[in-house]
């Protein structure tokens, strides 16, 4: 019988988000959706197609949409599994993805500016007792 964390990361709710950051270098990033009020972790070899070979940061007007399988095992550190692009543009690459368009989160687009490409995790809109 598989593991509580292999069920969720199999069992995950399909959700839609855009990557707010992503570094080639170090392999890992953040999305923003809106089923959580937190930066949701993704590791790059959590794709299941090609990942972004470039540095993204929304900040800077880079677009990547994304769908996702979002595990809520740990409330306060979210994580994307099965991640696939739908759409990007921007930062030194471009998707090549059939279909693109669609499913982009509008809520929280370019908030917290360039404070928001840290690598840590944020609750925006929350006190530090939250987090």
């Amino acid at each position: 019988m598989p593991t509580a964390t292999a069920q969720s990361r199999t069992g995950g709710r399909l959700t839609v988000g855009y990557i707010k950051t992503f570094s080639p270098t170090s392999r890992w990033g953040f999305i923003i959706c809106d089923e959580v009020d937190r930066d949701v972790f993704f590791h790059m070899k959590n794709f299941t197609d090609d990942s972004p070979s470039a540095h993204i940061n929304c900040a800077n007007g880079d677009q990547w949409d994304v769908e996702f399988k979002l595990d809520m095992e740990d409330a306060k550190k979210p994580k994307a599994f099965g991640i696939r692009v739908l759409s990007g543009r921007g930062g030194t690459a471009t998707a090549s993805v059939a279909g693109g368009g669609g499913g982009s989160s509008a809520r929280d687009r370019d908030k917290g500016g360039a404070a928001a490409a840290s690598g840590s995790y944020e609750s925006r809109g929350r006190g530090a007792e939250d987090r």
